[in-house]
């Protein structure tokens, strides 16, 4: 249950990422009761959603700890995608499980 409420907390904050102040209160629903909010760094949208949910667990953190947990470095000069940020969350000893399925094009049960 804890991955599937992280995996939509990361992506209901990536979309979210750019709403303000002032558009927040037009739109409440992308408020995610008791997440605490955290002012995302430029490109850091996956680490300041996966810092948010981990204060609300109770594990102190920021942003900037999430990315060094990713083991990307700096010098690329970008935040961390889906594979870099699965590294530092299973590096803060977070299970998330299985980041990537596969299924078949074939698949009836993928209809």
């Amino acid at each position: 249950m804890r991955r599937k409420t992280l995996t939509l907390v990361v992506v209901l904050c990536f979309f979210g990422a750019f709403v303000t102040e002032a558009t927040a209160a037009k739109y409440r629903s992308v408020v995610i009761k008791g997440v605490p909010h955290v002012q995302q760094k430029p490109d850091f949208c996956g680490a300041a959603c996966a810092a948010m949910y981990l204060r609300k667990l109770g594990k102190p953190t920021d942003q900037d700890a999430v990315f060094d947990k990713a083991e990307l470095a700096p010098t690329l000069g970008r935040g961390c995608y889906t594979r870099d940020l699965s590294v530092a969350l299973k590096n803060i000893d977070f299970n998330i499980g299985s980041t990537w399925h596969r299924i078949a094009a074939t698949d009836a049960a993928a209809e």
